[in-house]
């Protein structure tokens, strides 16, 4: 089965999008949600 890379690429971009908007829900708080997902990852 040939895949759709444009179809991958999209579902993707939708998934990091959702993931952005409820760590941002979650961390309202929080600038940078890059920048405070690597110092969570250090500290563990």
């Amino acid at each position: 089965m040939k895949r759709d890379k444009q179809a991958d690429e999209a579902a993707v971009v939708d998934m990091n999008d959702t993931l952005m908007d409820y760590a941002h829900k979650r961390q309202p708080h929080v600038d940078d949600l890059a920048e405070e997902l690597a110092k969570r990852a250090k500290d563990n």
